[in-house]
């Protein structure tokens, strides 16, 4: 989950007004439930770098618009 700031999406376009009514930290709190409930762990990540980072090893590989598969150099 995008460890999202909701200053930043508070704003004139359309877009981020249609999100500044949403409740992150309750989505958040309401996922938190239910994943520890059946022993799992939700994992926030910098939003910044969430498709370009492995999901195990958090490695972060440089990519540029072109770039469509991101490959681990840890995982293969």
């Amino acid at each position: 989950m995008g460890d999202v700031q909701v200053r930043q999406l508070v704003g004139k376009s359309s877009w981020r007004m249609r999100l500044r009514d949403v409740a992150f930290h309750e989505l958040e709190t309401v996922l938190k439930y239910w994943v520890e409930r059946y022993g799992k762990e939700l994992v926030l990540v910098e939003p910044s770098c969430d498709s370009k980072a492995c999901a195990g090893w958090g490695h972060v590989k440089d990519l540029t618009l072109c770039d469509r598969v991101f490959s681990c150099t840890n995982c293969g």
